[in-house]
């Protein structure tokens, strides 16, 4: 679709655009972006839409066999942005309110007639960053361990002809079996899908791999490419894993065999370290709380640590490392940073 002559209420209507401003799904957060960067002479009307949608604090859900009540919908929009142009002064910001609750009730009414074919809301899970793992139960009975500073948004259509979820950051899923709808996480370009297992997926964008980790049951991993090579698909088996890239051109599917007592630790919150070098610690804590740790003043040697937390924050570990390895540390959303004295 050719969005340069789009206004803003054209944009409020486009599925895309709204999980562009909820950051909801980041391939659309990436095309937007890059559509902006393309055609700065449309950041007026970009911003318009913007502040409109977060006025509203409403999430469109739009679909195409709507069209009358589009076209309404969008008449509502231009005869209250219009009568907001020509108030004066005080009554501009009351006047921008009752226009907003207008055009949410407006719109309501329209989606409403229209119940019968709409499909149920999306529903999204947020973990924020070094924040407990939290633990959900999907309409389906299917339930899922969700790391800190990571997402699970579901298909509108969850649960009907099966069974979608969109996973940015790491997710431990435990499959309620059935076989007409198929369980299907996707997670950058890789779609993982199992009928009744347990298995783990890790996709942080600024990642390099991303990774599935089967447990018990099979799942089949693929990536997302119309005409991939003979290993852009695989089948895994309990204990096997999946690594790939994950910048859009490496669809090379690769199986290894991991640990499976690791996902039940991290289930469990059973933080474990045997004679483990600094370098070591850092990164399982980095997979642990979905955080970034960056080290300052570093000295030449680091003595290794061994120890063992249950269900700690990382404040807490971070407390106890430091009185080994005599360093300070700072934590701002998902960034820690670590200065050795």
């Amino acid at each position: 679709m050719e969005y340069k002559d789009a206004t803003a209420e054209d944009l409020l209507l486009v599925p895309s655009f709204i999980n562009y401003i909820n950051r909801s799904n980041p391939d659309d957060v990436n095309f937007w972006e890059n559509w902006i960067s393309a055609n700065p002479e449309k950041q007026p009307v970009i911003q318009q839409a913007v502040t409109l949608h977060r006025q509203l604090g409403y999430f469109f859900v739009v679909h195409e066999d709507n069209g009358s009540n589009v076209s309404r919908f969008k008449e509502s929009f231009r005869h209250h942005t219009m009568r907001r142009k020509r108030l004066p002064g005080h009554l501009f910001y009351y006047s921008g309110i009752a226009a907003s609750l207008l055009l949410a009730l407006s719109f309501w009414l329209f989606q409403s007639r229209n119940k019968a074919q709409a499909p149920a809301p999306e529903q999204t899970y947020v973990s924020k960053p070094v924040s407990d793992k939290q633990h959900h139960t999907l309409p389906d009975g299917s339930r899922v361990i969700l790391n800190p500073n990571s997402t699970i948004r579901l298909a509108e259509d969850y649960n009907d002809s099966d069974r979608v979820v969109y996973l940015e950051g790491q997710a431990f899923f435990e499959v309620k079996k059935d076989a007409a709808r198929p369980f299907i996480v996707r997670s950058g370009k890789i779609a993982t899908t199992a009928l009744g297992t347990s298995f783990m997926v890790r996709y942080f964008p600024k990642e390099e791999k991303i990774r599935v980790s089967l447990v018990t049951g099979k799942v089949k991993v693929e990536a997302a490419v119309a005409k991939g090579p003979a290993n852009s698909m695989l089948v895994l088996s309990p204990g096997e894993e999946v690594r790939v890239g994950s910048k859009q051109q490496d669809h090379h599917l690769k199986k290894t065999i991991f640990p499976t007592a690791d996902v039940a630790e991290w289930k469990n919150d059973h933080l474990l370290f045997r004679d483990a070098a600094f370098t070591e610690v850092t990164k399982k804590l980095e997979e642990w709380y979905g955080v970034r740790i960056t080290l300052n003043n570093r000295p030449l040697r680091t003595k290794h640590f061994t120890g063992e937390f249950r269900g700690k924050r990382l404040s807490e570990v971070l407390d106890a490392l430091s009185f080994s390895n005599d360093f300070n540390y700072t934590m701002g959303g998902d960034r820690v940073a670590i200065t050795f004295r």
